[in-house]
């Protein structure tokens, strides 16, 4: 399979490369992050799908960026017996790309549960599951069979990063629009029996949607461009490229501004003045774990 018509120019292939080895290193320190939170005991940022879907995002990351080199170094160069090989390697991109989206659109759905949008018990039920759930559907989507069909490209070019920056941008404009109370008491169920109940701060919500949202359209913009163009000029592909080779920096960004680094442990009996019922959720149900 040739790729060559795939790759930017020579000179923008030595920046691709620099961009792809610094996505793999934020990539790595966004994991790195998370896992803290995960073995600190009793610490409920780990619980957040703010701070948790960030890792699958940066797992999507590392795969792509692999990719991504493969095809500048290799292309049409590579031996007829790696062909294969290579094939599997973009089969993986190709999954990582429609996962990647699937774990935004439901991180926007989080955003709309925790500003009443979307039922907050609802969400809590599955988002557990979110990144299974992305990833063994991506798994299902770039299938042979199912990437033989005449709209795939369509499907995997137009439709799922158009649905997933629409999800984003409402989940912004909603975070931005709606009143809400400056805190919220929520529950999380830690280790059954164990709960531990924590203050969020709204307004990083919001801080967070809208960063979201602006760096969704700024990586996403010239892929969108260029499936929709019939002629693909160079400095769009060299811009299409720049903007998956950097991707690694939107998890980085939003692990910074992740909601659930905010998070403060509260104690029921020492705050008096804690929020209305609509405001605090007190259902000890383990599915509310990542209600954050």
């Amino acid at each position: 399979m040739s790729w060559d018509s795939l790759r930017p120019a020579p000179p923008m292939q030595a920046i691709c490369a620099a961009l792809c080895l610094l996505t793999l290193l934020l990539s790595v320190r966004t994991i790195a992050r998370f896992r803290r939170h995960l073995f600190e005991y009793r610490d409920p940022a780990s619980e957040s799908p703010t701070l948790y879907l960030l890792c699958w995002l940066a797992a999507g990351d590392i795969v792509t960026v692999v990719t991504v080199l493969c095809l500048l170094f290799f292309g049409s160069d590579i031996a007829p017996a790696l062909a294969p090989y290579l094939d599997m390697v973009v089969r993986a991109a190709l999954a990582a790309q429609i996962c990647y989206h699937l774990v935004l659109a439901f991180l926007a759905v989080h955003v709309l549960a925790m500003f009443g949008i979307v039922s907050r018990h609802a969400e809590a039920s599955v988002c557990d599951y979110y990144g299974p759930a992305a990833a063994s559907l991506a798994l299902a989507l770039s299938y042979k069979l199912v990437t033989s069909l005449s709209v795939y490209p369509t499907l995997f070019l137009v439709v799922i990063p158009t649905a997933s920056m629409c999800l984003m941008l409402a989940a912004a404009v909603c975070a931005s629009a709606l009143p809400s109370p400056s805190t919220r008491l929520v529950d999380i169920p830690l280790d059954d029996p164990d709960i531990i109940r924590v203050r969020v701060a709204m307004p990083h919500y919001v801080r967070f949607a809208q960063a979201a949202a602006g760096l969704h359209l700024l990586f996403h913009l010239p892929w969108l461009l260029w499936a929709h163009l019939q002629t693909h000029p160079s400095w769009l592909i060299a811009l299409a490229y720049s903007g998956i080779c950097a991707r690694g920096i939107y998890p980085a960004v939003l692990t910074s501004l992740s909601p659930a680094l905010t998070m403060q442990v509260v104690d029921d009996d020492a705050d008096p003045a804690a929020p209305s019922s609509n405001e605090t959720s007190s259902d000890t149900n383990p599915h509310h774990a990542h209600q954050d």
